[in-house]
């Protein structure tokens, strides 16, 4: 069906547009801080039950804005089953969809894991953990593209045999 503007309809629709514009929200959160926050995970879809306590939970926003202004500032940190370290670092912007900073990860037990092996590798993780020190990048500006420039270490894995408990494998160190 053909329209036909009018004049008339031209001046209704920018009046709709400048008190949209007007009425459009604006939010600056200099500082945010969560501190001393647990989760627990408990994945029962799991070969068996699998439990993740995350712990000392701390949380940091600075320069927060909508519409976005500036990147933001992330400071992330907390404990996994009360050994594994997280920090994570950096800028991110929630309108750009972009992101860069800083990550970090000691002591990721694999043990804690071992609920997700398949009953049929008949195998469990008896010991071994994970480090991983570099910086990621995401933007989700056109195509999506995410990032991670760093170390990570796969140390003294041991993976036994479930029907005698031998020895099945055994890494010492293994860094990319």
């Amino acid at each position: 069906i053909p329209v036909k503007q009018t004049a008339e309809s031209t001046d209704a629709a920018e009046i709709d547009a400048t008190e949209t514009d007007a009425k459009q929200w604006q939010v600056a959160l200099n500082k945010f801080s969560l501190r001393n926050s647990d989760l627990e995970f408990t994945d029962r879809a799991a070969t068996k039950k699998t439990v993740t306590n995350v712990s000392d939970i701390k949380i940091g926003l600075n320069g927060f804005t909508f519409p976005e202004k500036n990147l933001f500032k992330i400071d992330v940190s907390a404990l996994v089953n009360k050994r594994g370290a997280i920090k994570i670092r950096g800028q991110a912007g929630p309108q750009s969809l972009k992101g860069k900073g800083s990550v970090r990860v000691r002591k990721l037990r694999l043990r804690d894991f071992n609920g997700y092996l398949p009953p049929q590798m008949q195998m469990n993780i008896a010991r071994g953990h994970v480090d991983v020190k570099g910086n990621w990048n995401f933007s989700a500006a056109g195509d999506p593209v995410a990032g991670y420039n760093g170390k990570m270490q796969l140390k003294d894995l041991l993976i036994r045999d479930n029907q005698g408990d031998k020895q099945f494998f055994h890494l010492n160190d293994l860094a990319v």
